[in-house]
């Protein structure tokens, strides 16, 4: 990624979600251990059958679920899935975050890998963000997939994504993005819906300003679109920051790029 000489994180192209985890992977996430496992996943390994005994829950999202800094125990899937374990040993929550990857990627990811693992739960890590970065062809300097309205269908294109040593074409297509994400949770519900898997979507990110006039205004159309969204259920993360009376400076800590340290991992794995 830019700035890797500093982070030291790297990933491998793929032409279809753009770019993803390198398998078997090990490295470092700005001095803490980075570890992939050999599907992809930063986690240990899991067989894509589960145990009869087993619940599974499966969690979709970008840096801030991946882990962006912080050590491979310290992510709040981890520390999640331990404190499941301490009431219902057969809880097992698997991290398949990647590092910049919006809505659309994720949903191409649930679709080819993730429902493999057959999920009893599936929880979107939803940043603000995301709301750009599903109109665009490019995230951080990276090509990737884009997907369309036509209707009420959701149209790929950008397929297959351009080598990163390729001439960039970078396209911004002009269209609500509320409506867009809308249709694209709906889609994933849907094919969460087949294997009788709910879907969970876990939004945040206004909690770095809070108190900025554009943080106000987007978080008043995020709390009126977000739990609107059909047959999806719905976590206001920064609701309950703001509710539990969190800062952002006890979720971020020393955090120059306002990812969340080990103790905003923790909080939010608390809240989960």
């Amino acid at each position: 990624e830019p700035g890797h000489e500093l982070t030291g994180h790297r990933y491998l192209y793929d032409q279809l979600y753009g770019w993803k985890n390198i398998p078997g992977w090990q490295a470092n996430t700005i001095n803490q251990p980075l570890s992939i496992n050999s599907k992809g996943l930063r986690d240990r390994e899991y067989p894509y059958q589960k145990a009869a005994d087993t619940k599974r829950i499966l969690v979709l999202g970008d840096s801030y679920t991946w882990g962006y800094g912080v050590g491979n125990k310290e992510i709040y899937t981890e520390v999640l899935e331990e404190t499941l374990q301490d009431k219902y040993p057969h809880y097992e929550v698997l991290n398949a975050g990647v590092s910049g990857w919006g809505t659309d990627q994720q949903y191409l990811f649930l679709i080819t890998e993730g429902l493999k693992y057959s999920p009893d739960l599936v929880i979107v890590s939803h940043f603000i963000n995301d709301l750009d970065e599903i109109l665009q062809t490019e995230s951080y300097g990276l090509q990737k997939p884009i997907y369309r309205l036509q209707g009420n269908n959701l149209v790929p294109g950008n397929l297959p994504v351009p080598r990163p040593s390729l001439a960039n074409t970078k396209t911004v297509q002009r269209i609500n993005p509320f409506l867009l994400t809308k249709h694209l949770l709906e889609e994933m519900q849907r094919k969460c819906a087949e294997v009788n898997c709910p879907l969970v979507v876990m939004q945040f990110g206004t909690f770095i300003f809070p108190d900025r006039d554009d943080s106000i205004k987007l978080r008043k159309l995020i709390t009126a679109a977000f739990p609107l969204i059909e047959n999806v259920h719905y976590l206001d993360l920064d609701g309950e920051f703001a509710a539990a009376e969190l800062s952002a400076a006890e979720l971020i800590g020393k955090n120059k790029d306002h990812h969340w340290d080990a103790n905003g991992h923790r909080l939010t794995a608390e809240i989960l």
